[in-house]
């Protein structure tokens, strides 16, 4: 996948965790839902969405640093030497 694809899925999945989180805080972590005549707490399905997202967020996130290159030893020259 090129690197603006994955950018722009990051972004996306970004996005997405906002809303996701957005639901959550309003509504908790556990929401009441009828099974039939008696109420149930049950996992917010926002809840499970976000962590699902999150864990394509982080691969993705690696996906692109994966693609920076390796050699961090590179020298910058920034002058200082000659002042």
């Amino acid at each position: 996948i090129p690197a603006i694809a994955l950018i722009d899925e990051i972004i996306y999945c970004g996005e997405l965790m906002q809303k996701l989180k957005k639901d959550v805080e309003e509504k908790g972590t556990m929401i009441v839902m009828q099974n039939g005549p008696y109420p149930i707490d049950r996992i917010n399905p926002a809840l499970t969405m976000y962590h699902q997202t999150l864990k394509s967020y982080k691969t993705l996130i690696k996906q692109v640093t994966d693609l920076l290159p390796k050699d961090t030893n590179v020298e910058v020259e920034d002058g200082f030497d000659e002042f």
